[in-house]
């Protein structure tokens, strides 16, 4: 288990406070099974409220899990149909492409929400995808897109398409990067 929590650090907060873990399942089930010997077993009083207290809790811990797991549904799936949006947007002011056009864009989204730190979980919207995106949607292998700033070197502005997004709008930008 140490390792796993070493290897996959900028998970933890993930693993550990957004989704109740399978060890925790186990507790439960444990701590339960222990709960109902005691109480057949007629153990004391003081033991049965602490013992209660104790299950209660683990079972309000397991009902937030699932609340906090159709939040984190729920998101994911807002920025599912954002990314799509802003494609197809992408797809109707250039829909005929010129042969390996490189698409910029300005203040292309990473995430759909606010960053957590140490490591975003998500969701994200383009975060290494936005070129293979467009590609799907043009059905063509020649597209290339990349962050305004991130182009790399080499990359032939001939056939550059200048993008700004805000709010959720794509337009046609004038000049280059």
């Amino acid at each position: 288990m140490l390792y796993f929590i070493l290897a996959l650090w900028e998970y933890i907060s993930d693993r550990f406070l957004y989704v109740p873990d399978m060890g925790l399942g186990l507790l439960v089930a444990v701590a339960g099974a222990e709960f109902i010997n005691r109480r057949s077993s007629g153990a004391s009083t003081r033991f049965s409220k602490i013992a209660d207290a104790v299950v209660g809790a683990f079972a309000v811990w397991l009902a937030a899990g699932a609340i906090m797991l159709l939040d984190r549904g729920a998101l994911w799936t807002a920025s599912g149909e954002e990314a799509r949006s802003l494609v197809e947007q992408v797809h109707t002011l250039v829909p005929e492409p010129p042969a390996n056009p490189v698409f910029v864009a300005r203040n292309l989204p990473d995430s759909y929400y606010l960053p957590i730190p140490p490591g975003n979980i998500g969701p994200y919207l383009f975060r290494h995808g936005f070129d293979d995106a467009l590609r799907f949607r043009y059905g063509r292998d020649d597209i290339y897109a990349f962050p305004e700033g991130r182009v790399p070197d080499g990359v032939p502005a001939a056939n550059e398409i200048l993008l700004s997004i805000d709010n959720g709008h794509v337009q046609l930008v004038g000049g280059s990067r």
